[in-house]
């Protein structure tokens, strides 16, 4: 992640990304995802991610061949569409459906509602982990707002979050 958000900044300011971070990627992409844990979710996100750089840098086939996306695709996909719904989960098979056009990894949009709105918090926020005991968390908000907008899922609770986002950031600014 952090590679792909310096790969990142680079480009916002027009600047070559210089060739040593490529072959980097490219020699720990195959080691990276031959790794595959019990955590499908990580080693989905990290597929996404190197396909993503893929396709934004390179002609979406320099870090790995088509047939070695397509196996990692494959390995990814069932134990990842097996672990139990939360936001991050959905985030990554989304990001997994808009890298691989042809990916049949998708899920259904009153699907995606149904889970997401039983999960906000009473101020319109959305927990860690999923877990309505915990405390609100920002970045998991980020990812659940982020998948309603890309569904086309009407945010609820919209003033409430608002408020939360600008109490949050105000108290993170003191």
């Amino acid at each position: 992640m952090p590679t792909k958000m310096a790969l990142d900044v680079y480009k916002s300011y027009g600047k070559p990304v210089p060739e040593t971070a490529f072959k980097c990627l490219k020699e720990t992409a195959s080691e990276l995802l031959n790794k595959q844990g019990k955590k499908s979710i990580s080693y989905g996100d990290y597929l996404q991610l190197i396909k993503g750089v893929d396709n934004k840098f390179k002609n979406g086939f320099y870090f790995l061949s088509k047939k070695q996306y397509k196996k990692y695709l494959n390995k990814a996909t069932q134990p990842l569409l097996n672990k139990q719904n939360s936001i991050k989960k959905l985030k990554v098979i989304m990001d997994i459906h808009s890298k691989f056009k042809n990916s049949e990894v998708n899920i259904d949009k009153n699907a995606v509602k149904e889970y997401i709105y039983s999960r906000q918090l009473q101020n319109g926020s959305f927990p860690i982990y999923d877990d309505k005991n915990n405390n609100a968390d920002t970045l998991t908000t980020f990812y659940a707002v982020d998948i309603m907008k890309k569904k086309d899922i009407k945010v609820p609770k919209k003033i409430k979050l608002i408020k939360y986002l600008k109490d949050n950031v105000t108290a993170k600014l003191k």
